[in-house]
């Protein structure tokens, strides 16, 4: 479980990494695999009790990184 969990962390950091750069078009996409793996996560997976507090940290810092890509979008068509 804790090697998805780096894996899903490891996803998010690449995301986040790109979102001050990315174009309009860019972040549609990383919108896209973000909710993808939302579903993945939520739906998909089953997470142990054992892993609960990972799990809600990672959902949390998922939901961090869906508010930056909507807010530079916003950002980029209010300069547009």
């Amino acid at each position: 479980m804790r090697s998805k969990i780096f894996r899903w962390y490891k996803i998010l950091n690449n995301i986040d990494k790109q979102i001050n750069t990315a174009t309009f078009e860019e972040l549609e996409k990383f919108s896209k695999e973000l909710k993808e793996l939302d579903v993945e996560i939520q739906e998909e997976t089953k997470v142990p009790l054992s892993y609960m507090g990972e799990y809600y940290d990672l959902m949390v810092h998922l939901e961090l990184i869906q508010n930056k890509i909507e807010s530079k979008s916003n950002q980029i068509q209010i300069n547009y």
